[in-house]
């Protein structure tokens, strides 16, 4: 099952993020209220703070519980990028 990951901050439905990445962890940063959300994961790929086909900085994120994978789609042309998340 894919679900879109939405800021956890109360009153805030933002689902677009700038991502960062600190010490192999990735952060998303909402673009609505400025919310850090940390994963506790490493990740093991490196994941994209710039779209590689648009330069875009925003991204969509869903994960997928199943298949232990992390979705980001660039907001500005909808590229995919996925990642597995390391157990």
């Amino acid at each position: 099952m894919v679900n879109t990951v939405v800021c956890k901050k109360e009153g805030c439905v933002g689902n677009r993020f700038k991502i960062s990445v600190q010490r192999l962890k990735v952060v998303l940063i909402c673009t609505e209220c400025r919310t850090c959300e940390k994963y506790d994961r490493e990740m093991n790929q490196n994941v994209p703070t710039i779209c590689r086909q648009c330069g875009g900085e925003i991204f969509k994120v869903c994960k997928d519980v199943e298949k232990n994978e992390i979705y980001f789609q660039c907001a500005e042309c909808d590229r995919k990028f996925t990642f597995s998340s390391m157990l």
